[in-house]
């Protein structure tokens, strides 16, 4: 607690996606969904894949969600698909 969320997102977001937005995080397969919020943003978009990698943190006190899950996660106020996240420890 809290669990680290790095999620991939398309270049044409950059500089959309702002240090304390809130997003919601669903892991794959389960119907509940928690809150998380941006905490880093890369500086840089990776050019290869034309992505950079925002950071949420997600408070996890019951220990409910275990690290190392595949989530969707959607970003107050962006609109584009759900994202691809990945909680570590």
């Amino acid at each position: 607690d809290p669990l680290r969320v790095d999620i991939v997102l398309p270049a044409s977001l950059f500089g959309q996606v702002k240090q304390g937005m809130k997003a919601v995080v669903a892991p794959q397969g389960s119907k509940l969904r928690y809150t998380a919020s941006v905490k880093l943003i890369d500086k840089l978009i990776d050019a290869a894949s034309s992505t950079f990698v925002a950071r949420l943190e997600l408070p996890n006190p019951k220990l409910e969600v275990p690290g190392g899950m595949r989530c969707i996660a959607e970003i107050e106020g962006i609109s584009v698909p759900a994202l691809s996240a990945r909680p570590k420890l």
